[in-house]
């Protein structure tokens, strides 16, 4: 149940009956575009630590990403400005998966080429902070629900495998932190993302396993392969397999 929308939302983007639903995600902040806006709701701080992000990244990068506007109610709703254009994961709407794929290749390596200091990095980094992550919500995990092999396992031996799994070293770069073709808007040749909500230093492998898997469920598995020979790499397939489970392990 969504609670109603509160009076400085509503002021600015208009009545909730005349928002629609632009997410279609089972999990996550619910998000809606209304007029020239997106709105999204998003419990405990949620779209508070959501806009923090955004409005770093709009102070200290070039990445192309929603603008902030507004948060409201002890951070629990966001407004950003509305992007123009389609959600890549929509093939119906764009029509050439090479083409998208390669937009989407370009708008996470412009993520990843960013230059950091991670001395002056507010946000989560490196793998001890995202294994501190992983755990907090692997304990609710269900691990019926995994695909084979994992749900042969209970929650406390995956993440006991997962964390035997960890790299002897890892290259930070400036992380998405869960990437998916869903998370960007597409218009022409161009991306816009409009969720950065787990923006975080990290092993490049922890967005290329996710971006992987999104890609292969929207558009089979052909489009994971022009999707590396775009982005520019032969990924470690050891790294890439331990941070699928990571995604697995964090809810």
């Amino acid at each position: 149940m969504i609670p109603a929308p509160p009076a400085d939302v509503v002021d600015l983007v208009g009545p909730f009956d005349a928002w629609e639903r632009a997410d279609d995600r089972p999990a996550g902040p619910r998000v809606w575009a209304a007029d020239r806006w997106f709105v999204s709701h998003s419990p405990d701080g949620g779209a508070r630590a959501h806009a923090e992000r955004l409005q770093w990244v709009a102070g200290h990068t070039g990445i192309d990403a929603a603008r902030v506007a507004l948060v409201a109610a002890d951070g629990d709703w966001l407004v950003t400005d509305r992007v123009d254009g389609h959600p890549a994961h929509r093939i119906d709407l764009h029509g050439d998966i090479q083409g998208i794929v390669g937009v989407i290749a370009a708008a996470l390596r412009s993520i990843h080429d960013t230059p950091i200091d991670p001395g002056a990095f507010p946000f989560a980094s490196g793998w001890d902070d995202l294994a501190g992550d992983v755990a907090q919500t692997a304990v609710l995990l269900d691990p019926s629900g995994l695909p084979d092999p994992y749900r042969r396992y209970d929650a406390d031996r995956l993440l006991e495998i997962w964390r035997g799994g960890a790299p002897a070293s890892d290259e930070l770069v400036l992380c998405h932190g869960r990437p998916t073709a869903g998370d960007l808007v597409v218009q022409g040749g161009s991306a816009t993302w409009v969720d950065l909500r787990r923006l975080r230093l990290a092993d490049r492998h922890l967005d290329l396993a996710a971006m992987h898997h999104s890609l292969h469920t929207a558009f089979g598995p052909e489009s994971v392969f022009v999707f590396y020979e775009a982005y520019g790499i032969d990924p470690d397939l050891v790294r890439l397999d331990h941070y699928r489970l990571a995604h697995l392990l964090w809810s």
